[in-house]
């Protein structure tokens, strides 16, 4: 059983833990949660867990039903194609501004960031996806956009980009290692170099790679 911190932060930390496991595909699409298992896990109250799920609820992560509790959303092609459209108009729009008003402080944040990244292996050892690389995946793309001085743009494209990581962890198939980190220097540059347009344009072809990456694997496994 793990042990929550403190009564002021048990639903904080719920929250955390649940929100890395279905980010980290520990839970399957369609899966209902069990609130008693949680509250055995955490050692926690019933209430704390569902303030919990409902936060995550929130966020998009969980769905809720009145009868039955709170179950992982079901990955389907028409919804990550909605979720990538919806990806490819505010992302840019949160980059460009972050480009245009972050600070050295930031710069440093963003090649920080790329160097764990490049650090990170992506194959976990049993051949999946490093849940520590998705970790790390997450903190670099949030790193490029923190500049942005409009705190809902960054939630929003934050939002938008945790749903997108449950279609990558939970896609049948693992993805290839490939060279990652380097794949994302270029981006790096271009932010650094406070190319904002050129920075953009690159984030929407990286955001239509990941698409097409998941588009085969849900197609071939009959998922519309």
């Amino acid at each position: 059983m793990t042990k929550v911190a403190s009564s002021g932060t048990r639903a904080d930390e719920v929250f955390k833990a649940v929100r890395a496991d279905l980010l980290t595909a520990r839970f399957r699409p369609g899966q209902w949660m069990k609130v008693s298992d949680l509250q055995k896990r955490f050692g926690v109250s019933i209430s704390v867990v569902r303030e919990a799920l409902n936060r995550l609820t929130a966020e998009g992560l969980l769905q809720s039903s009145a009868q039955r509790g709170f179950r992982v959303p079901d990955l389907s092609l028409a919804d990550l194609h909605d979720l990538t459209d919806a990806r490819i108009k505010i992302e840019p729009l949160v980059l460009r501004e972050s480009v245009e008003s972050g600070s050295a402080e930031w710069e440093a944040e963003v090649v920080a960031a790329h160097h764990l990244l490049t650090r990170t292996p992506v194959p976990a050892p049993d051949g999946t996806l490093n849940p520590d690389w998705i970790r790390v995946h997450a903190a670099f793309h949030e790193a490029l956009l923190a500049g942005c001085p409009n705190a809902h743009l960054r939630s929003v494209a934050t939002s938008l980009r945790d749903k997108a990581e449950m279609y990558r962890m939970g896609a049948p198939l693992p993805v290839g290692s490939g060279d990652v980190a380097a794949e994302h220097r270029p981006l790096m540059d271009l932010a650094l170099a406070r190319r904002k347009d050129e920075a953009a344009a690159l984030l929407v072809r990286h955001i239509e790679h990941a698409r097409q990456a998941v588009v085969g694997r849900l197609a071939t496994h009959g998922r519309d």
